[in-house]
């Protein structure tokens, strides 16, 4: 597999894909403020960077993979669809996917056409099974406060069920029926906070 996305697939309207990436991601400064060098992309030249390294290194990884189901968790590629995860995510952190097709243009000899970039609730990535993971990086001496893979289990009784705790807890809030489901929602949003 190429390791450049514009190697790898057809691109129509490159500069029209980032600036309708840039309105779905959660906000973040995407130029520079005093750029040492002139771009053609003078929008959003860290998020085209951005999106470049991260084709660059899933497409590594995957073609380091020893497995199929290895590779899988880096970039999916199977039959007419191909898409990455870009480690990106939307305001309601969603991760966002590029996604692309076989390319059937007559004019072009690359094998898929870049078709957008995508949530994860996208009908267009309905039949992907699993998603492609989110990039990883190895980081020497990454904190044991912390870690992403460690599930979290939510005491619900233990913070529900006991007086002082409630008492923490907005009145207004105390009231409502679904409670559990609020405190666990809350925790599981705080994770992907966290994450990202």
């Amino acid at each position: 597999m190429e390791t450049d996305l514009f190697d790898f697939a057809y691109i129509p309207d490159w500069y029209g894909q980032l600036e309708e990436l840039e309105g779905m991601v959660l906000p973040e400064p995407w130029q520079f403020k005093r750029p040492s060098v002139e771009t053609k992309n003078q929008d959003t030249p860290i998020l085209e960077r951005y999106i470049h390294i991260i084709f660059r290194k899933q497409s590594i990884d995957y073609n380091s993979a020893k497995e199929k189901a290895e590779a899988a968790r880096y970039f999916h590629i199977e039959n007419e669809c191909a898409c990455f995860h870009t480690g990106l995510y939307t305001e309601r952190y969603k991760a966002i996917y590029a996604f692309f097709d076989r390319n059937k243009r007559r004019d072009s000899m690359l094998d898929w056409y870049f078709r957008g970039f995508c949530d994860e609730v996208s009908p267009r990535l309905k039949y992907i099974e699993p998603l492609p993971e989110r990039p990883h990086y190895h980081v020497a001496g990454r904190s044991d406060s912390f870690n992403p893979d460690w599930p979290i289990r939510v005491k619900v009784e233990h913070i529900l069920g006991d007086e002082e705790n409630m008492g923490r807890i907005p009145y207004r809030i105390r009231r409502a029926k679904n409670l559990p489901l609020l405190l666990e929602t809350a925790v599981e949003l705080a994770r992907r906070k966290a994450v990202i």
